[in-house]
């Protein structure tokens, strides 16, 4: 833990970074500590000052570590109050996967030279993409080892969760808890480690053959798994699947007839990521913005949802 100390007389304005009661100069410290005083001490003085100030900020916390970057981050954050801040970055630290609306890429394009792109899902450039995908990523990771509910569902990835984390706050049909799996081979890990920590859960795969593959391994290889744990989505296909075709274009933010098959395989043949639609759409419903959804979509998510309830009601191991 250190604090920054500031000392004057009339003629000498000094700074001191304090740890554990010793004074140092900033001389002293390494080259991410001097960075972040120079940068608190900057971004403090502007956003103090009577005048509308535009603060951009390239690489901001390049040389520091991950707590220390997050910690940049909310004091960005409380400047943005008084003045507007524009950052650059490739660090996974600084974006805010409940924020994603803030974000925009920067292209680069042959004919069009650089450019902005305000529609980060359209983008499917999965190395400008990486940095994203990383901090929703962390922020996953927090389903399982923050998670505070008895009754979890491990789901075969992360538009699973996102969807259905959207879906529970919807309808308020469902109470437990969604876990990415990271992939349908690998929910049983998951799993058992929840098992392990106490808590009940049931595994939710995509209708299709990785659930008739479980069914069949499931004692083989797992022998502290019940079958009756197993479910599938009530639809033919994955998550995506459950919406119409004019909900997903919607979705996706593209016209209806550009969807020739299924919403599932559209992903696939089109390559197009399916993280970021579905994180997107979860900030949606948290913002208070939810999709409209038709009676029948409405009816499908409803019984998925009371169908895990009752599957907790008559759980047992």
């Amino acid at each position: 833990m250190s604090e920054l100390s500031v000392d004057w007389d009339n003629e000498r304005l000094e700074f001191w970074i304090e740890e554990k009661g010793k004074f140092y100069p900033p001389e002293m410290r390494s080259q991410g500590r001097r960075w972040h005083l120079a940068f608190y001490v900057r971004v403090s003085a502007r956003t103090r000052e009577d005048v509308q100030n535009i603060i951009l900020i390239d690489e901001p916390g390049l040389y520091l570590h991950a707590t220390a970057q997050r910690d940049i981050l909310k004091h960005l954050d409380d400047a943005s109050r008084k003045s507007q801040i524009l950052i650059s970055t490739h660090s996974p630290y600084l974006i805010e996967p409940e924020k994603l609306d803030r974000l925009r890429l920067v292209q680069k394009h042959e004919t069009r030279g650089t450019y902005i792109e305000n529609k980060i899902h359209a983008v499917a450039d999965k190395e400008t993409l990486t940095p994203i995908l990383t901090a929703i990523g962390l922020e996953l990771n927090q389903g399982i080892v923050g998670g505070n509910k008895v009754d979890n569902v491990v789901v075969e990835g992360p538009s699973d969760y996102f969807y259905l984390t959207a879906f529970a706050q919807i309808f308020d049909e469902f109470h437990g808890n969604f876990v990415s799996g990271g992939s349908s081979g690998n929910m049983t890990k998951i799993g058992t480690i929840l098992q392990g920590w106490g808590c009940r859960v049931i595994y939710l795969y995509d209708n299709d053959k990785a659930y008739k593959d479980a069914q069949n391994s499931i004692k083989k290889d797992w022998l502290t798994i019940n079958r009756d744990c197993l479910t599938a989505l009530n639809i033919d296909g994955a998550i995506e699947d459950i919406f119409t075709k004019e909900e997903f274009a919607a979705i996706l933010e593209i016209q209806p007839e550009t969807i020739t098959e299924k919403n599932s395989n559209h992903m696939k043949t089109t390559r197009r990521d399916k993280v970021l639609p579905s994180r997107m759409y979860l900030q949606k419903v948290r913002s208070g913005i939810a999709p409209y959804l038709s009676p029948d979509t409405s009816d499908k998510i409803k019984l998925l949802l009371s169908h895990l309830s009752s599957k907790f009601q008559e759980y047992s191991i």
